[in-house]
């Protein structure tokens, strides 16, 4: 089955609420892709919690995130993934490696 990439905002000016309200969105996102035939990766529910741990910098997570986004068959970028700085680079990443690129907000996708 194929797999698809979850990007989008986690990190929110409002570190309580916003946080959440991010990862619920993508946790969203994620029941859809697999209603819809995909298998997916979802970093928002794979390291929720893991932005307390301060002795892992930005740079080694989206390092960690680009290693998952190598093995996907596509990438789907869900509401708000401009106004994010690993959505954007994971998006350029996506497109230099012929990655299909998806957008939540035009519907996503059934799997291949």
């Amino acid at each position: 089955m194929p797999i698809i990439y979850i990007a989008g905002p986690f990190t929110d000016p409002d570190p309580v609420f916003g946080v959440a309200a991010n990862v619920a969105s993508a946790a969203r996102a994620a029941r859809e892709c697999m209603q819809k035939g995909w298998i997916f990766f979802c970093p928002h529910t794979h390291t929720q919690g893991f932005q307390h741990y301060p002795e892992f910098t930005e740079e080694q997570w989206y390092a960690f995130n680009l290693e998952h986004l190598k093995h996907c068959d596509a990438l789907l970028l869900i509401t708000g993934w401009s106004r994010s700085k690993g959505a954007t680079m994971e998006r350029q990443y996506a497109i230099e490696h012929n990655i299909p690129v998806f957008y939540e907000n035009d519907g996503i996708p059934d799997a291949p």
